[in-house]
């Protein structure tokens, strides 16, 4: 059994002997997730507000093949965004993961203001490559875009 070293504070602040000081990113991939990463005022996490969106009359719903989309405006100034990938569609997690990253990426790189979306995989996305996903997740953002359009005109 190998044990691990316990991490005591040494001199001048820093966190361990390696020299990394607490609060700063370890390594470079560990500083680009905190800068690429995915806030909590981003998610759409609490049962409550899920729930919410979900039971909403004011809540609008997009579908294509392989996700459906449940949107509607939200008071807070920036989007939030909700994640389900259902292992009865996608079984391995590695496949699960990557679709919610990608799913996250496609989310940043298509900001809809102050909205809460939840996305919910409908297809067994493992079946998909990532370049398939993302064409249909484009697909979807610019039919949510129009609506949403279509709802300001109006």
């Amino acid at each position: 059994m190998v044990s691990v070293p316990e991490c005591r504070p040494v001199a001048g602040g820093r966190c361990c002997a390696e020299g990394v000081r607490r609060g700063e990113p370890a390594s470079a991939s560990e500083a680009a997730r905190q800068r690429w990463g995915f806030p909590r005022r981003y998610r759409l996490a609490r049962s409550r507000e899920i729930r919410e969106l979900l039971r909403a009359h004011d809540a609008k719903r997009k579908t294509d093949r392989y996700f459906r989309v449940t949107f509607r405006e939200n008071a807070l100034g920036h989007p939030r965004l909700c994640l389900g990938v259902p292992r009865r569609y996608v079984r391995r997690a590695v496949h699960r993961n990557r679709a919610k990253r990608i799913i996250r990426e496609s989310f940043r790189h298509n900001q809809l203001g102050s909205q809460d979306i939840m996305i919910m995989a409908r297809y067994p996305l493992h079946r998909l490559t990532p370049d398939e996903l993302r064409l249909s997740l484009s697909r979807l953002w610019e039919r949510v875009h129009r609506s949403l359009s279509k709802q300001r005109t109006e």
